[in-house]
């Protein structure tokens, strides 16, 4: 190794002004730089090393690490063009300016990431899915200003519901068997999509219309929903022209009603006493919670 230097103090608290390196300098101890210190190859820090101004390393790489550079921590290479952060020699966080890219990945392969910041500033998740962590946040569609109450996406759900079957006013006892596994939801903030088929069997009459409760949501305080409904067997009353979904109370709720149009007529629920053994409803509702 050779030192060239242009003054400064050599002894036990050595202090040197404009000083060329031309190989390799180890410190057992601490140094502290108080002004900018460039180098043009590798520095290796066993030790701690406290800089006051800048760092410039130039015609080689950077490398953070427990003393291997081959096992580096964080690397810098030598153009500028990839950060990368690593364990055991396996890339798990890197930048790569080519792309100006930002990739994390699980096995240091770029090709499997799990996931990506983009040049374009799209996110993509390579692997696994985006959890959403704490409750009443989501994705915020607010750039895309509308009229609406609210552009938050905070929910998306799906799974089975279980249909059951009363009386309004005398409960009777009704079993219901779902047909194909037919009977599923979908939720999309708040507005919930049921649909359904059923096979119903009598053990006892109830009375008044027909209650079909175990919607998997409550439905909101002004209960509005729409949908359509199709019967195999059930007796409607006369002059029926079409049915529909209603909603079967002026608050929240877990039930709805089946609604006849009568011909020149108002629309009224049908009566459970229309309902016998191995009739058969089909269905399909949307509402708000």
């Amino acid at each position: 190794m050779s030192i060239k230097q242009n003054g400064g103090v050599f002894g036990r608290n050595p202090t040197f002004n404009d000083v060329t390196i031309e190989g390799q300098l180890t410190f057992d101890g601490d140094i502290d730089i108080n002004s900018d210190l460039k180098i043009d190859g590798n520095l290796i820090v066993d030790g701690t090393s406290t800089l006051d101004g800048a760092t410039s390393v130039t015609g080689g790489n950077f490398y953070v690490s427990n003393g291997s550079v081959s096992t580096a921590g964080v690397l810098v290479d030598a153009n500028g063009a990839t950060l990368s952060f690593t364990r055991n020699t396996t890339s798990y966080i890197r930048n790569n300016a080519a792309g100006g890219q930002l990739t994390f990945t699980t096995n240091g392969n770029s090709a499997a990431s799990v996931l990506n910041l983009g040049t374009t500033g799209n996110v993509t998740v390579g692997t696994g899915n985006l959890v959403i962590g704490t409750s009443g946040k989501g994705i915020d569609f607010s750039a895309t200003a509308g009229t609406g109450t609210s552009e938050l996406l905070d929910d998306y759900e799906e799974g089975t519901w279980t249909p059951t079957l009363v009386g309004a006013v005398s409960a009777g006892s009704y079993s219901v068997a779902v047909e194909d596994s037919s009977c599923k939801y979908t939720k999309v903030g708040r507005q919930v999509t049921v649909t359904g088929r059923f096979t119903i069997t009598v053990s006892s009459a109830g009375s008044n219309y027909a209650k079909i409760g175990g919607l998997p949501f409550a439905t909101s305080a002004t209960n509005a929903m729409a949908g359509a409904v199709r019967t195999k067997g059930i007796g409607l009353a006369a002059g029926t022209v079409s049915l529909c979904i209603l909603n079967s109370t002026s608050g929240s709720a877990t039930y709805f009603g089946i609604g006849q149009s009568i011909d020149n007529a108002a629309s009224v629920f049908l009566d459970i006493a229309g309902i016998s053994s191995t009739d058969q409803i089909s269905m399909t509702l949307t509402y708000f919670i």
